[in-house]
């Protein structure tokens, strides 16, 4: 398949909807069967002539198909009256199930066509010790490989799947195994797997019947709109396709690639999405064949399960309708290529398809702000069935069934829309990629209130309606309630409303980004359209019907009307209540019993002659029935009836309106409900009724007082008056008693004075409430945070930036600049005092001082809210004299290692400046600086100081560096050799590993080695023997220790200028050659070859004193640890021994042979490479 890539970000705007009546389906024959309904239809082929096996009300008709222009019925298999029959085939075998009767399965041998046919039926079997009898199944697959029957639905148990094998006789089938988890409407099996679609569990399941007896359930997966009518799997066995059989549901495709993670892969349905029920799906090849009810017939391209997209159809129906009419059945396997289609009203349809691969678009949507977006409607507008959205990541992938230019709209809220003009080709795939433009939202806050009282009403309705989008808000405790816009003066309709308020409407209202808050006023009184709902109450007896808040879409039934096609007139929306609203019901209607509708309750006490009002709509069948409309108006204890409908009610299925006075059935008190009554008596006769109700309002003047006042201000602020006066407006008949409810004030509560005073001592929030009664009843109105008591601004005074009274001293014959620094915003401010000068272009104040002394002044603050404070305050004007002091501390001397973090510091009596320069940094500014724990060889912190004090200045210069500390480079041990009366450097060191090769019979000096001589070092440690504490000097002799002993020594170098280091050195004490200071080495001599060596060394050692005596031998690694170990034998009676030492074990490096007789050795070094 083709890809051709477009990339956009134009913006068009073309809108167009094309409806196809058929597309790429030709009708090439049909048979009319008159009034005779027809279910599901099969296809067999036999010595070369095609039929169709169509299921009929009354039978099966048996039709030769092979001229589709000429079809004729020529065998006719009796069967049960019943609308449900379905035909599968095996063989020369058909196989036919109905839903009523009592015959069980019908087994029609169909080898004789078209002379005759043979039928036989099959009604019980056995499964083990079970007996199986069935009398009506609703429908069946038969695997046409290995004629394996599943029958489901049947009446057995729970209704699910019977199994039968009939290799051996077809005509009387065993039964192999049952399925009975669930009721199952019908399966299809491949491969010993199958497929159940268990419509009432709203799902598909995956069983293997490999071992048909024990049937073992692998998967279950639910389905969109849960009514799992049919299911069927694609050649290669990975994706299944399932249909819901309820109104605008879908055609579902799945991945079943991971039975244990199973994936849908994309949805389809036809266009309008609440319409037309889809009922028998069937895969042929890279296609979907569907039998769509009022559809008709539908192909659908699947060679991406991912996007199903619609490529032929053909209309069966002449209705239009969501009901289950039209095409039930499809078959799209005949060997000529034709379909058979079974319309139930219409008849049988031979068709001729074109199977033509979709033209698809995919590509990406994101913001112009580059990100993806997710949810945009992309739909290509000659056909709506194509819309899809696009994913998390912004992509989607949609077709159509046409070739050639056509739009493509891209629409998300929020966004400004985009349209695409792309040129489709069928079988090639366009990539279109967009970027939509990101609108900027805006918010508009909405306030409901009383429109007399002005209170605010809390759970107030507000629906805002326009061509993008519906939102519907419900207020707070406040009232209040907001919505977010996208799009500039888009007209919208609001409507707003209340339980006790007359509801309002407000038609094109525009709205943009300067409507920061919209207040509706709505109107006292009772008055219910059904715009909202405002909790009217439905209950009923009946079997039938029900009271629903919808809007009216008509019935008509034999010539009347039975259900209103619109609601009344004259009021705001287009919703009421009725008692029957659907279309998929021949004559829906109340049946059976009653359907009640109850008000909220009405107070109606206060109201001076009340009436209600409302709009009603009857009807009932003629002649002869005996159902009524009935409105009754009850207080809970008694109940009176108002008015009632009858057959002799003139103008029946009219709306209608009716008043009454309250006071004639009831008194009119608070708590009263009116209710709705249509009832279907059920006196044997059957007659249709259906009521309507709308517009209720309750009419009359309001007795009682309206609460309202009206204060001299809402916000004062907290000086020296803090005073309130509110003005009682209630509207009404006169209160006789008025209560003012005024937390935080001096007088929280005061009654029955019309207009008091109050006085706030503290600033803040305050509420502010009144009640008012009289005979009629009592009102009330209370306003949260109402009155606002602001507090004086808090502020500071700066004076040359600074903050008092923190600031520089002040000099004579100087100016300096005056402002303020305050907690809120500031209106105004000024200074008065000497000196004070106020420059009129700059806004700003300055003082000058002459001379010398202490003055007074006032700085002035005004706020935002019109709030003052006032602030007194001295400043003190200095002579020109005292020069200032500066100090350095911190000026000894500052070793570099001394793991010490010090402050190097100056002070001075008078403002300064400071400018540091360092090998750590520089810094500005500071009085203080840090430097780190070691400064290194070339430490330094050099600080420069200006100082000045009024006209006296000075500055001042100084360094200071840090002191390189002595540093231990070595630490060597050596041994005392009585023979040669002198220390030896041992070749037993101070090791990485911190081991000392040593003897308890030798002494051994550790000699320290230094840069930065001279020095003085201090000895200490711990484990030593004898006990040892410190010692001074360049080295130190340790005289005996503990094999396998850990030793602690400390060295600590002090140089002339106090600089100090301290190394401390742990070593464990070995005994790598024991005795080694009294041996003799003149005695031994040692002959190794080769050296270097790699593999082994060959060693001679001749002693010039001892004869035949034993020789023992060792090797030391550079760590002074023994690794080798030999003691052989003189083997001729001579002073010589020669032997082979082992080192292809040893790691390379230098180590140490030690050889010794007696008390005499000697010392060979051996290299091992």
């Amino acid at each position: 398949m083709n890809k051709i890539i477009l990339t956009t970000v134009a913006i068009l705007c073309v809108y167009n909807n094309v409806a196809w009546a058929q597309l790429n389906i030709e009708k090439l024959g049909y048979l009319d069967y008159g009034t005779t309904c027809l279910s599901n239809v099969w296809g067999y082929t036999q010595n070369g002539k095609e039929y169709a096996l169509v299921g009929l009300c009354n039978g099966t008709s048996i039709v030769d198909v092979t001229d589709p222009a000429n079809p004729a019925e020529v065998q006719h298999v009796a069967g049960p009256d019943g609308i449900w029959r379905e035909i599968k085939t095996w063989q020369n075998w058909a196989f036919i199930t109905s839903q009523t009767g009592s015959i069980g399965l019908t087994i029609v041998d169909l080898s004789p066509l078209p002379d005759t046919v043979y039928t036989y039926y099959w009604k019980q079997g056995v499964l083990g010790s079970d007996t199986v009898n069935i009398t009506n199944c609703h429908a069946l697959f038969v695997n046409e490989q290995t004629g394996r029957i599943y029958l489901t639905g049947c009446d057995y148990k729970n209704k699910g799947v019977i199994m039968l094998d009939p290799s051996n006789s077809p005509q009387n089938p065993q039964v192999a195994g049952v399925y009975n988890n669930q009721y199952v409407h019908d399966c299809y099996e491949r491969k010993d797997t199958l497929y159940t679609a268990e419509i009432y569990a709203g799902q598909f399941s995956v069983i293997d019947v490999s071992k048909p007896a024990t049937p073992n359930v692998l998967a279950v997966q639910k389905t969109p709109d849960f009514f799992t009518h049919n299911c069927w799997l694609t050649d290669n066995g990975r994706y299944l396709f399932t249909t819901d059989e309820v109104q605008g549901a879908y055609i579902t495709g799945y991945d079943l690639s991971d039975i244990n993670d199973i994936k849908e892969t994309d949805r389809f349905r036809t266009y309008p999405p609440v319409g037309v029920i889809p009922h028998n799906t069937y895969v042929k090849g890279n296609y979907l064949v569907t039998s769509y009810y009022a559809n008709g017939v539908i192909i659908n391209d699947i060679s991406d399960p991912h996007t199903i997209v619609e490529v032929g159809n053909y209309d069966t129906s002449a209705l239009l309708n969501n009901n289950f009419n039209g095409c039930w059945g499809v078959y799209p396997y005949l060997p000529s290529g034709l379909f058979l289609a079974s319309d139930m009203e219409e008849g049988l349809f031979i068709l001729k398809p074109s199977f033509i691969q979709a033209a698809f678009i995919e590509g990406k949507v994101i913001s112009n702000f580059g990100f993806d977006i997710p949810d945009v409607s992309v739909t290509i507008l000659e056909d709506l069935n194509t819309a899809v959205k696009t994913n998390f990541s912004g992509k989607y992938k949609t077709g159509i069934g046409t070739s050639g230019e056509k739009a493509v709209v891209f629409y998300k809220y929020g966004f400004e829309p985009d349209t695409i003009k792309v040129n489709f080709v069928n079988g090639e795939t366009m990539e279109v990629n967009v970027t939509l433009n990101q609108k900027q939202p805006f918010v508009v806050d909405f306030t409901v209130v009383d429109a007399i009282s002005k209170k605010i009403i809390p759970d107030a309705k507000i629906d805002i309606k326009n061509f993008y989008k519906n939102q519907s808000l419900i207020t707070d405790n406040n009232g209040q309630a907001n919505a977010i816009f996208y799009y500039d003066d888009l007209p919208s309709d609001i409507f707003s409303g209340a339980w006790g308020w007359r509801t309002q409407g407000f038609a094109n209202q525009t709205l943009n980004a300067d409507t920061k808050s919209i207040t509706i006023e709505l109107l006292p009184g009772y008055y219910d359209d059904f715009t909202f709902d405002f909790g009217w109450i439905a209950t009923k007896t009946a079997e039938k019907g029900q009271w629903t808040r919808t809007k009216p879409i008509g019935k008509y039934f034999i010539g009347d009307t039975i259900v209103p096609f619109a609601d009344a007139t004259n009021d705001i929306a287009d919703l009421a209540f009725v008692t029957a609203n659907s279309i998929s019901e021949d004559a829906p209607n109340v049946s059976k019993g009653y359907v009640m509708l109850t008000s909220p309750a009405l107070n109606l006490a206060a109201i001076e002659n009340p009436k209600i009002s409302y709009q009603r709509w009857f009807y009932t069948q003629n002649p002869g029935s005996d159902d009524h409309y009935r409105v009754l108006l009850s207080n809970g204890t008694d109940t009176v009836e108002v008015e009632a409908l009858d057959l002799n009610f003139t103008p029946l299925s009219e709306w209608v309106t009716h008043t009454f006075t309250v006071a004639d059935y009831l008194p009119p008190t608070d708590g009263l409900f009116l209710i709705v009554l249509v009832e279907d008596l059920e006196t044997g006769n059957n007659h249709i009724t259906n009521g309507g109700f709308d517009v209720f309002e309750v009419l009359g003047q309001s007795k009682k007082p309206v609460a309202k006042f009206t204060p001299t201000s809402t916000t004062i602020c907290l000086n020296d008056n803090n005073s309130v006066k509110f003005l009682n407006t209630s509207l009404g008949d006169p209160a006789t008693e008025t209560i003012w409810y005024l937390p935080g004030s001096t007088t929280p509560v005061v009654i029955n004075d019309p207009s008091p005073t109050v006085t706030y001592p503290n600033a803040g929030t305050y509420d502010v409430g009144l009640v008012v009664k009289n005979a009629y009843g009592s009102d009330s109105v209370y306003f949260a945070n109402l009155i606002i008591v602001n507090p004086k601004p808090n502020f500071e005074v700066l004076i040359a930036t600074k903050t008092y009274p923190n600031i520089d001293p002040l000099c004579e014959n100087s100016v300096y600049e005056l402002g303020i620094n305050a907690d809120v915003p500031i209106e105004s401010y000024f200074f008065e005092g000497p000196g004070i000068i106020f420059d009129a272009v700059s806004g700003k104040y300055s003082l000058n001082t002459t001379l010398p002394g202490t003055y007074t002044y006032t700085a002035t603050v005004t706020d935002n809210n019109g709030c003052t404070n006032q602030l007194n305050f001295n400043l003190e004007v200095h002579a020109n004299t005292n020069p200032p002091v500066l100090t350095l501390a911190n000026s000894e001397a500052i070793c570099s290692n001394n793991n010490t973090t010090v402050n190097l510091q100056f002070t001075a009596d008078m403002p300064y400046t400071t400018t540091w320069n360092t090998n750590f940094g520089s810094f500005e500014n500071t009085t203080t600086v840090t430097p780190p724990a070691t400064w290194g060889n070339d430490g330094y912190a050099c600080v420069h100081l200006e100082g000045q004090f009024c006209s006296t200045k000075t500055q001042f210069d100084t360094c200071i560096y840090a002191n390189i500390a002595p540093k231990i480079d070595t630490i060597t041990p050596y041994f005392y050799n009585e023979a040669q009366q002198a220390w030896i450097p041992s070749d037993g060191i101070l090791t990485n590993d911190h081991v000392l090769c040593t003897s308890t019979q030798n002494s051994i000096k550790l000699q320290a080695t230094a840069t930065n001589l001279p020095f003085s070092t201090q000895w200490s440690g711990e484990n030593l023997i004898p006990a040892f504490v410190s010692a001074n000097g360049d080295s130190i002799v340790l005289n005996e220790f503990n094999f396998d002993l850990s030793y602690y020594l400390t060295a600590k170098l002090i140089d002339a200028k106090g600089c100090q280091t301290e190394n401390v050195f742990e070593f464990l004490a070995a005994a790598c050659i024991d005795g080694i200071n009294d041996l003799r080495p003149s005695e031994l001599q040692c002959i190794v070859q080769p050296n270097p060596a790699t593999e082994q060394v060959i060693i001679v050692v001749t002693s010039t004193k001892y004869d035949n005596e034993p020789i023992e031998t060792r090797l030391y690694n550079a760590l002074g640890q023994e690794v080798w170990r030999g003691q052989p034998q003189y083997p001729d009676g001579l002073n010589r021994l020669q032997m082979v030492v082992p080192l292809q074990n040893l790691a390379f490096g230098m180590y140490n042979l030690v050889a010794w007789c007696g008390n005499t050795y000697v010392r060979t070094a051996i290299v091992r490479q």
